[in-house]
């Protein structure tokens, strides 16, 4: 698939029907390959339950783990299902330091993606900020993992409640 990488206002975004993504990276998630199918197998019943209720955009902030692995759900089920992927990622070179399955996991995900958005043009300390903020203005819902409230996806969560969006917590226990 051709690529076309979008800024932020270019993209416009129906809010009632579009859905971010949060939650922790690898090291900060359950331990064991068990705990990772039973986080994924939750995700991807949450986001097939939130295509039957009408959503039909989903955004990726691109980070590994938990973002990468819903981008991924998604790129897959968009086979049977009218929906799109939305990449919006803090900034242009992000991705180019991981390594492994990560970096095979999200080159999945940006390839398989209908647009990629950078929120900056390069790393700063609040480019990730910026991409989370983002995500969550033009989105009506939010579904989340977070084992961590003082974290990047504790704030998300914080953005999306002040915003009065949907938040939709995965529960792993």
């Amino acid at each position: 698939m051709v690529q076309k990488s979008y800024k932020p206002n270019e993209i416009l975004f129906d809010r009632n029907k579009t859905v971010c993504f949060s939650g922790h990276r690898p090291e900060k998630l359950p331990d064991g390959d068990i705990a990772e199918k039973i986080l994924k197998s939750l995700l991807l019943q949450e986001i097939k339950d939130t295509i039957d209720s009408g959503f039909d955009t989903f955004i990726s902030g691109g980070a590994r783990g938990f973002d990468i692995w819903a981008g991924n759900i998604v790129a897959e089920l968009r086979r049977r299902h009218k929906i799109r992927l939305i990449a919006a990622l803090p900034y242009e070179k992000h991705g180019e330091n991981f390594t492994g399955k990560d970096k095979f996991e999200y080159g999945f995900m940006v390839d398989n993606a209908d647009a990629v958005i950078f929120t900056s043009d390069e790393y700063s300390r609040s480019c990730m900020k910026i991409r989370n903020k983002y995500m969550i203005d033009v989105s009506g819902k939010l579904i989340a993992f977070m084992a961590d409230a003082h974290s990047g996806t504790g704030m998300t969560v914080r953005f999306a409640q002040n915003a009065g969006i949907i938040v939709k917590m995965i529960e792993s226990n």
